[in-house]
């Protein structure tokens, strides 16, 4: 596939999943998990919390509707914040 054909699928399954596609918004968390788990695990180094992290980041994505706002793997990776551990 060609870059720009990536990006087109990807934009087309961020569109689909913020009108509530839950296969849609499936398909992306599985996408970034590996970028996100990698990201995670430098900044917080255990296992147990990044798996939360992870999870908790991406229901609040799906919850929230701001997958049209996530544009690229740079801002999606930009949701974890690994200072908020309050749901920890």
């Amino acid at each position: 596939m060609k870059e720009s054909t990536i990006g087109s699928w990807e934009t087309h399954l961020i569109e689909r999943a913020a009108l509530g596609d839950t296969d849609a918004f499936e398909e992306l968390a599985e996408r970034h998990r590996p970028a996100l788990r990698s990201l995670a695990m430098r900044m917080l180094r255990n296992t147990d919390d990044v798996n939360d992290v992870i999870q908790e980041t991406l229901v609040k994505a799906f919850e929230a509707h701001h997958l049209s706002a996530l544009k690229s793997l740079d801002k999606i990776e930009g949701a974890i914040d690994p200072s908020d551990r309050s749901s920890l």
